[in-house]
């Protein structure tokens, strides 16, 4: 079947249910561009998606009131925009911006095209399936002023509520300090920006500026940025700015550093949770660099426990023991008293042998159900593979409001849980029975005992005590989502 075939025989599905407009390649045969005229000129699109075009080829949207709320586009394409005409992009409620390497600057380095990345945001929730990654064909010599382009674009949209920029190109500092003075300027008078989000390399300058900058009213502030260390920079200097502009409280709900917390000194990153009473979710930045060494685990939970009165969703990083042995994060669980409701945990690797006994989750998940969260977790997932049986059964066993379990991500040297171990444990009934929605563990017959029938294969008592286990799960009314690996 021809594209253009193809275009006319969706065109009576459009009548009916399109409302999201996704632009995947305009640059086809002139037949195909009428069609799209055709087709697209009388529809009123909420949402637009942007990969490859021709600007010329889509110019049924240029006058076109099409009340579009979400945008997701590619640097490159903002040199095409003319913010006085594309009158359909002044309603924007949220901007997602993938950058490519140099395009900061609006400089392509001298190649014919710019490449897409990899970006790893995969649980970016902030309309993640809006690009793709694909290149884009611009002249070696443009030069565009993206930043000027990205903050001329907020600024035409005072409905804006979320925005998010996913730059992963080469650690060019002064490339990355090109971001901060137009598009910072805007943040901070921003009126309506609830939500920023920035997977991106950033100096600690940068970082900083986008601290002080934050608008009173925002909600949710996500930062994974690899910081990029600065020729003769003073990481006191950075310090003795931090929070300068910053003595009030602050209305944040979300506040997550995937990493970056080599810009926070101990002192000023519990500043920042000072300020932020209303704290619903945190995630805390991977490290400290200052004098002061490592946080004080402790101090945190104070902080936290008696500042952060709605705090309910934690995202805590299990270190090694014998590298980081003052970051035991079980103290964090003993000393918040309210209890957690979702907690995510995430492994710091490294090169020791840690023992059973010490490894940091069995740690966490030991001193867990001995806390005010046993009573209050409702969702636990481990991101990396787990080395003990014992800790997975007694949350299974001991938390009565326990709705989703994960453990995934398994290492090759993870054998699991054991369903006999599991259906002894359910002797007595799991206090999560009634609660309990989804379930993913590794689990094995014993011994992890393998057959001579084939590679592979597990024994039949395996399969039996597998088969009784999900018969046993069929108990739970509530039980929608169950995966065995």
């Amino acid at each position: 079947m021809s594209a253009l075939s193809m275009i006319l025989d969706i065109h009576h599905l459009l009548d009916a249910i399109c409302t999201n407009l996704q632009l995947e390649d305009i640059r086809n045969c002139a037949a195909c561009c009428k069609a799209w005229y055709s087709i697209f000129g009388s529809h009123r699109f909420r949402s637009l998606r942007i990969t490859h075009w021709n600007p010329d080829r889509v110019s049924f949207l240029h006058d076109k009131d099409h009340h579009i709320r979400k945008l997701g586009i590619g640097l490159p394409i903002l040199k095409n925009i003319d913010g006085t005409r594309w009158t359909c992009l002044r309603k924007l409620e949220l901007i997602f911006i993938h950058a490519n390497n140099g395009e900061l600057e609006g400089d392509v380095d001298g190649s014919d095209e710019v490449q897409g990345s990899n970006g790893s945001d995969e649980n970016s929730t902030d309309y993640h399936d809006a690009i793709d990654h694909s290149s884009d064909s611009i002249s070696p010599t443009t030069k565009v002023d993206i930043p000027a382009r990205v903050a001329d674009l907020m600024q035409r949209n005072q409905g804006l509520r979320a925005l998010s920029i996913r730059y992963s190109g080469r650690e060019d500092p002064k490339c990355l300090r090109s971001l901060a003075p137009p598009i910072l300027d805007v943040v901070r008078n921003h009126c309506s920006l609830i939500k920023i989000k920035f997977n991106m390399k950033m100096t600690c300058l940068t970082l900083t500026k986008l601290i002080n900058n934050i608008p009173q009213q925002l909600q949710v502030l996500e930062i994974n940025a690899s910081i990029v260390p600065v020729v003769n920079h003073d990481m006191c200097d950075v310090e003795s700015h931090l929070f300068r502009a910053q003595d009030s409280v602050l209305n944040i709900r979300c506040l997550h550093f995937g990493s970056g917390g080599e810009c926070f000194s101990r002192r000023s990153f519990i500043q920042l949770l000072r300020q932020c009473p209303d704290l619903e979710s945190l995630q805390l930045p991977l490290a400290a660099n200052d004098s002061e060494g490592q946080y004080d685990v402790k101090e945190l939970a104070q902080v936290l426990d008696s500042n952060c009165k709605r705090l309910s969703t934690m995202h805590i990083h299990c270190y090694c023991p014998i590298c980081d042995p003052a970051m035991d994060m079980s103290v964090l669980l003993r000393g918040f008293s309210r209890g957690f409701q979702t907690l995510y945990l995430w492994g710091v690797g490294c090169l020791h042998d840690v023992s059973l006994s010490m490894w940091p989750k069995t740690v966490i998940l030991e001193t867990l159900i001995t806390t005010a969260t046993v009573n209050t977790i409702q969702v636990l997932s481990f991101s990396e593979n787990f080395n003990s049986t014992d800790p997975i059964i007694g949350i299974l066993k001991h938390c009565p409001r326990l709705r989703e379990f994960f453990v995934f991500h398994f290492s090759p040297s993870y054998k699991g849980v054991e369903a006999s171990d599991l259906l002894l444990s359910m002797e007595t009934p799991w206090k999560c029975q009634d609660t309990l929605e989804a379930l993913q563990l590794k689990v094995h017959g014993p011994g992890n005992e393998r057959s001579n029938s084939g590679a592979g294969d597990i024994t039949q008592d395996a399969e039996q005590d597998i088969e009784q286990l999900h018969l046993r799960l069929r108990a739970f009314p509530r039980l929608t989502w169950l995966k065995f690996e």
